[in-house]
């Protein structure tokens, strides 16, 4: 699950069956102000939020880079959630 919320943050899109919005939301709540479903491609991609601008890559890519490296579990996610709720929300508007 997480390899699919990197590759919707690496490609802007996903096609996936396996896994809906819902089922990630569980396990990052934030995937659903930057992501939507799309019956086009069948599967998951970005939404018109401004995190997905050009001038948010640093921010984009920080998110992808810190979720990358972070552990199962609220432990392992803190430091995103965190900065989420209480910094610059990786540029999430």
């Amino acid at each position: 699950m997480k390899d699919t919320i990197l590759r919707i943050l690496r490609n802007g899109y996903v096609r996936t069956n396996k896994y809906s919005l819902e089922d990630l939301a569980r396990r990052f709540y934030p995937i659903t102000r930057i992501a939507k479903y799309d019956k086009v491609i069948g599967g998951i991609s970005c939404n018109d939020n401004t995190f997905w601008s050009a001038d948010n890559q640093q921010n984009r890519m920080a998110l992808y880079h810190e979720l990358a490296k972070s552990k199962a579990g609220i432990k392992g996610m803190y430091f995103i959630l965190n900065r989420y709720e209480n910094g610059d929300k990786y540029g999430i508007a």
